[in-house]
């Protein structure tokens, strides 16, 4: 069983966010489609993965991030179709490599048994990418989004990099429309639009529209986005609510039993148990 929150058909998983159809013993997911005995990840089509983030079809990828196709793999980076890499970035249909440098099979396995024994002496082994790796600042990144992590001084202990992002000032010398100015009616919007510099005045940002974002649009009849791509992102977090990475022991308002759920107990939502909340919705 699962503690719920945005699930469907998942049985034998503990402590995840948002998965869907992962059948066996996954477990502290955020997000995950058909994902089998992996832990802390984000995955699609996985098996026995830990801390991989964004994982699609692996097998056996530890601490590594945006991996696919890949197996056997750790500490690599935007890596496709490889086996057996470690330490790797970007590389596409390779075996047997460390720090993308091609070795045979015997080589590679004493390399990677030098680097793990000194990376387990360190404490550094069984770890994720440090956060001073990240090429983006805290304060510019998604994580500010969710509740519990805009507290940037508690960042910066961790070892989170931080930089100076001067408010923009922006004066526009070249021609701009504004998003007042933008097309209610998709129907009404020609592809001229993707020339133009887009100015959100609300949030001081400038941004484009991009032609498969316009296809999409008109196919499903929606309006072009008036906010940078930013603050709608901001704002698809927000409506998750008080879900903040963390759960919580409520006690169900009907028969009284406790239960974890990741909603909060300040939350003012109603939180049932299973059980009644299956009797309350049938």
């Amino acid at each position: 069983n699962g503690l719920k929150s945005f699930i469907a058909n998942n049985a034998m998983l503990k402590r995840w966010f948002k998965e869907i159809a992962c059948p066996v013993g996954s477990q502290r997911l955020s997000c995950g489609v058909e994902v089998r005995d992996s832990y802390d990840s984000t995955a699609i089509g996985a098996e026995l993965c830990y801390m991989a983030s964004g994982a699609t079809g692996c097998y056996g990828v530890l601490f590594s991030n945006m991996m696919a196709e890949c197996r056997d793999s750790e500490y690599s980076d935007y890596c496709g179709n490889c086996r057996n890499v470690f330490g790797c970035v970007a590389l596409l249909n390779k075996s047997f490599c460390v720090f993308n440098k091609q070795y045979s099979e015997d080589e590679y396995w004493k390399l990677v048994d030098e680097i793990k024994t000194n990376m387990i002496k360190s404490g550094e082994y069984g770890e994720f990418f440090p956060p001073h790796l990240s090429p983006f600042p805290y304060q510019a990144s998604v994580m500010a989004s969710y509740k519990g992590y805009d507290d940037f001084d508690n960042a910066k202990k961790y070892g989170y990099r931080f930089e100076e992002i001067p408010e923009e000032n922006l004066e526009i010398n070249v021609k701009v429309l504004e998003t007042d100015n933008v097309p209610d009616d998709i129907n009404n919007t020609d592809d001229t639009i993707l020339n133009e510099l887009i100015f959100d005045k609300k949030n001081n940002k400038l941004f484009r529209y991009t032609k498969i974002e316009l296809d999409f649009r008109r196919k499903f009849g929606l309006p072009l986005p008036r906010e940078h791509f930013t603050a709608r992102l901001k704002k698809k977090r927000e409506k998750f609510g008080s879900i903040d990475l963390k759960f919580y022991e409520r006690t169900c308002p009907v028969c009284k039993s406790k239960f974890e759920t990741a909603y909060s107990p300040e939350d003012p939502r109603i939180v049932y148990c299973e059980s009644c909340y299956l009797k309350e919705i049938v």
